[in-house]
């Protein structure tokens, strides 16, 4: 299995408990987002031709996605693999669906997921869909058969669908105010944010700085995670709630890091 470094542990633990091999590639930083590189994954997949490829987008927990190019790309090239996409961080940046079609055409060995866990906020009612090329149409039926799903969440989730503008205007709100998360942290000393497709921001600190975050968030009685994956031990990931939840994290950061860091001359520039 060829999957990326930086993202959600589970990933790998499936992979263990099924005695997988796992190879993984690097997302590379730049310009305060972090990217897939295309080249060293079709590198990678010449060399140890992997029986599945997982690709997340946006990606849990740096925050960033594909671009349409390098995927198309991918896909096109690495077709005696299984290319899984997660896209269950779908919608907070987009919507588009345009590119769905098209890939599953180019890869007959494509998965696609989607959940209605994030974007919908309907993680209680465990049910979410995908889109699979043609080699694999037999996942239909098996999940069809072991992974259904009973008919009120079933109506729950179209019912979802059917108000599209009351979850634009949520994911608008929300890119307002990731976009005060840049803008406020990036004035720190030693702070990243990253530029992120999702509901939630990584952020970048001083690694001795630790338990002076741990505990003055506690003290403000706000839980966010800190990261111990390889690559990530000096992160953080903040989940994007409320705009009065977000004011109050904001501020309660603020407290605690000019206490101990000085502010930047000028911001550090987060590129979109």
């Amino acid at each position: 299995m060829l999957l990326p470094r930086q993202s959600w542990w589970y990933y790998k633990s499936l992979a263990d408990e099924k005695e997988g091999k796992r190879v993984e590639y690097t997302l590379r930083e730049r310009n305060g987002r972090f990217l897939y590189d295309a080249d060293d994954i079709i590198s990678l997949y010449s060399t140890h031709l992997p029986r599945v490829i997982l690709i997340a987008s946006p990606n849990n927990p740096t925050g960033n996605s594909i671009n349409l190019a390098d995927l198309s790309r991918l896909v096109a090239h690495c077709t005696q693999s299984v290319v899984v996409l997660d896209e269950a961080y779908y919608g907070f940046s987009n919507e588009a669906n345009d590119h769905l079609k098209h890939l599953v055409d180019v890869n007959p060995r494509l998965i696609v997921l989607r959940t209605f866990s994030k974007y919908y906020a309907l993680a209680g009612l465990r049910i979410g869909y995908g889109c699979v090329g043609s080699d694999l149409l037999h996942l239909v039926s098996f999940s069809t058969r072991y992974l259904g799903f009973n008919r009120l969440s079933e109506k729950i989730a179209l019912s979802a669908l059917d108000d599209p503008g009351y979850y634009q205007r949520i994911a608008f709100k929300m890119r307002e105010d990731k976009e005060h998360y840049y803008r406020v942290l990036s004035t720190f000393e030693g702070f990243t944010p990253f530029v992120s497709d999702a509901n939630f921001v990584l952020v970048r600190y001083p690694r001795n700085l630790r338990a002076v975050l741990s505990d003055g968030l506690a003290q403000h009685e706000i839980v966010v995670k800190f990261l111990d994956d390889p690559g990530l031990e000096d992160c953080l990931r903040i989940t994007v709630g409320t705009t009065e939840q977000n004011a109050h994290v904001l501020t309660s950061l603020q407290e605690i890091i000019s206490q101990h860091v000085p502010t930047r001359s000028s911001p550090a520039t987060v590129r979109q």
